[in-house]
This record gives C-alpha cells, structure tokens and sequence, in this order.
C-alpha cells in the first residue's frame, strides 16, 4: 500500500527556507571572498583554468535560465499553493546553485564577477517565484 509522504508547505515555512538558500548563500561568498583576497585556494595563474570554468558558468546560466523560464510558466499554470511551492524551491535552488558555483570559481581564486552575477541570477528567482501575503489565505491549515 502506497502512502503519501508529501508536507503541507505554508507562506511562512517557503520564507524561512528563502532566507535559509540566502544567508548559506551569503556566507560562502563572504568565505570565499576573504580567502580569496588572502591568494585563493589555489596559487592562481592558470588563466585557462578559469576561462573553461568562466565559459561554464556563462554556459549553466544560458541553461538555468532556460529550465527556469519553463519552470516559472509551470508555476502560473499551477492550480494549487503546494504546486506553486514545489515550484518556487527548485526555482530557488536553480538561482543557489549558480551563485554557489561563481562563489566556487571565487574562492579558488577567480573574478568576483560569476560570484556576482549568480547573485543576480538568485534575486531573479526570488522575483520569479514570489511568496505574496495573499498566499496565506490559499495555504493549507493544519
């Protein structure tokens, strides 16, 4: 017999998890920045190292923002607040994920620019995927 495992997400709880994707997110950049003035991980040098990853980040971006125009239509075609909410998360982690991986090219010694323009990516998810005040009258009670 096959049960449901699935969670009743409310407008408070995808905040919490919004400001939890932010400040983890935050705190590596400042880590990896610090370290990074400090010479990186790495010894530097290799500007072919970073032109690959450079080329790589440009490339997940073009691709991320593809799954998440999709993904956004998904989410105004949805008829629910838990579908919406599903939604919402893996838009998040999209725009985490990127900034995550330009504050790895950072830390091991990089530009701040993919660290940055992953944030921007990040604060385009937020937008994409609002939590409105009015979701808490169409969010379950229990």
């Amino acid at each position: 017999m096959a049960t449901s495992n699935t969670s009743s997400a409310t407008p408070q709880t995808l905040r919490i998890i919004r400001f939890a994707l932010l400040s983890g997110l935050l705190l590596f950049g400042a880590v990896a920045f610090f370290m990074a003035n400090d010479g990186g991980v790495t010894d530097g040098g290799d500007e072919e190292f970073f032109s690959t990853l450079l080329m790589v980040f440009f490339g997940l971006a073009a691709a991320e923002g593809a799954v998440m125009y999709f993904i956004h239509q998904r989410w105004k075609q949805a008829e629910t607040f838990q579908q919406k909410a599903n939604f919402s998360i893996i838009g998040w982690a999209l725009g985490e994920g990127l900034a995550l991986f330009g504050a790895v090219i950072l830390l091991l010694g990089g530009s701040t620019l993919p660290f940055l323009c992953g944030l921007v990516f990040f604060g385009m998810a937020w937008m994409l995927f609002p939590v409105r005040d009015e979701d808490d009258a169409a969010a379950p009670r229990g």
